[in-house]
């Protein structure tokens, strides 16, 4: 394998969803009643908020894409250990510096700009666009973690210990998982009075480990996870068109039925408790995401033996077909940065078309949601069709490389590290 496709047509899927998922929260008038209770949860709200609380798949791709790559570059003595660790680093940092941009300005969560176009009025930033954790945040973490991890198991030629680097990542995912209920009832209170007392720089160091959305107990523990299964595809052999994952399947399994019957016990996945910090709000996303770490092993496992072993002739035919999924995959970084931005822009322009409180009928807010994704997606395939990347992922890549000391020459049926992996 010179490339995992699938892994293409899922960040596109995935960066698809982020667009659905958001546009749907935010333009639906009663969304604010279902955090408040004051509307029932129907059974397709709760399928809509289990997949759409799915963020971990965008770190388990980045510790597999990054894994795979490494491993494939070590061995093949292209490039110096060291100069990919490095670049793993610095691809971190820069993540970090495009959360502390996205959460003041661009995000719905407090954002300056998104607010002014929303409402006309400028706000100042809270305190909580630095202590709450995003997407961006946690991506870079994993970035550095798993790069820095993936360093040390591969000096000295020890990329060949192949089960004992298999074991070291299960023995250190597993304790990161097992532990996060405990740890993010345990420090969240905490968090909550740092930021009471003004005591900031506590308040983001344990925010990183606890609070928000995106914090590091679980969130590391799918890009370690995910640098398994990387190894595990960059050391196929060429002539084998299967891959061993049975001991992958056991373990998935084994959180399957561990986040169920937390779940069960919990009294069942509670979709208005997203935003709140308490013990039995966090240990009900906790036993949620201990489901979904076990679904995104087995299904990433089995679609990646579906689409990508197969032979050159039939997968050049399926990635044409699924070409225009992989073109929005190409921007992800750019949607995660502005889609919040470009749909209160079409918001405005609905406003001015559509009758007034369009927004109190999700039929209509469904076609608006679609409408969005299809403009985002005549982006993506105008960049295509001239051969040219998103003008954000184009300089991010760029200041990579020259940061990290060396070039990439980037052709399509070769190895490419994305920025954002979904």
């Amino acid at each position: 394998m010179k490339r995992i496709y699938f892994y293409d047509i899922l960040r596109g899927i995935a960066i698809i969803l982020v667009i659905v998922i958001h546009t749907l929260a935010l333009e639906w008038s009663s969304t604010f009643d279902l955090v408040d209770r004051t509307l029932s949860v129907t059974p397709g709200i709760l399928i809509t908020f289990y997949v759409g609380t799915m963020g971990g798949i965008f770190h388990y791709m980045m510790g597999s894409v990054l894994a795979f790559s490494m491993y494939k570059k070590v061995v093949e003595q292209k490039i110096a250990l060291n100069r990919l660790v490095i670049s793993g680093i610095i691809k971190g940092i820069i993540l970090l510096i495009c959360h502390y941009i996205f959460r003041p300005v661009f995000s719905f969560l407090g954002g300056v700009l998104y607010h002014f176009l929303k409402e006309g009025i400028w706000i100042k930033p809270t305190i909580d666009c630095v202590i709450n954790t995003s997407t961006f945040a946690t991506l870079g973490w994993t970035s550095i973690i798993v790069s820095c991890l993936l360093g040390i198991l591969f000096r000295n030629e020890g990329y060949k210990k192949t089960k004992r680097n298999y074991i070291i990542l299960i023995a250190i995912a597993t304790p990161i998982i097992a532990l996060s209920p405990f740890i993010r009832s345990s420090l969240a209170p905490i968090v909550t009075d740092s930021i009471n007392n003004g005591n900031i720089f506590r308040a983001v160091f344990l925010g990183y480990l606890s609070y928000d959305d995106f914090p590091l107990f679980p969130f590391a523990a799918y890009g370690i996870l995910g640098a398994l299964l990387g190894m595990n595809l960059a050391t196929l052999n060429k002539n084998k068109k299967k891959f061993s994952k049975i001991f992958l399947d056991l373990y998935a399994l084994i959180w399957i039925i561990i986040g169920i019957i937390g779940l069960i016990r919990m009294g069942g996945m509670d979709a208005p408790s997203l935003f709140d910090y308490d013990t039995t709000a966090l240990y009900n996303e906790s036993f949620r995401q201990f489901t979904q770490i076990g679904v995104i092993l087995i299904v990433t496992q089995l679609c990646i033996q579906w689409y990508d072993l197969v032979d050159n002739e039939k997968l050049i035919v399926r990635n044409n077909r699924a070409r225009y999924i992989m073109q929005i995959s190409d921007i992800s970084l750019t949607v995660f940065l502005f889609e919040s931005i470009f749909t209160i822009l079409l918001h405005h322009v609905a406003n001015f078309i559509l009758p007034a409180n369009w927004n109190n009928f999700m039929w209509v807010v469904v076609c608006f949601t679609i409408f969005n994704v299809f403009l985002w997606m005549i982006y993506a395939y105008f960049l295509a069709k001239h051969q040219k990347q998103g003008p954000v992922e184009r300089f991010l890549k760029f200041l990579i490389k020259y940061l990290s000391g060396f070039k990439f020459k980037k052709k399509r049926n070769e190895i490419e590290v994305p920025l954002i992996q979904t």
